[in-house]
């Protein structure tokens, strides 16, 4: 799509978020094109690099240029890095992964009050 044409290239993407926003939209495309993504430790978006990877994460202003000038010198490290974007992406970024967890949840919860997860929902069967 039109987002994946303007990444085409695109070494890394930044987002300088300076408040602590949940997940911004512009990450999840990043990764989701293999794109790999430079946050700052600032909600959401580190969160979730730090848990599956595709980026770097910085935390103050100054600690951008060094950073960016590492990633420049080092071409391998950023294809790996759009490979672990890719795989971030694939793996927890689906519609698919966020149900199985959410079932998962609703399911933990549910055992720990002792509730039958077994029977089919809206079965009219009782326990």
């Amino acid at each position: 799509g039109r987002v994946g044409e303007l990444l085409d290239g695109v070494t890394a993407s930044i987002v300088p978020s300076w408040g602590p926003e949940v997940s911004p939209l512009t990450v999840l495309e990043a990764l989701s094109c293999g794109v790999p993504v430079i946050v700052r430790r600032s909600g959401g978006s580190a969160e979730v690099i730090e848990r599956a990877g595709g980026g770097w994460i910085y935390d103050r202003a100054e600690e951008l240029p060094p950073l960016l000038d590492e990633i420049a010198s080092d071409p391998a490290a950023v294809t790996r890095m759009a490979r672990v974007a890719l795989e971030n992406a694939r793996d927890n970024l689906r519609i698919e992964s966020w149900v199985e967890r959410y079932l998962r949840l609703v399911r933990e919860i549910a055992a720990g009050q002792g509730v039958n997860t077994d029977r089919p929902v809206g079965s009219d069967q009782p326990d």
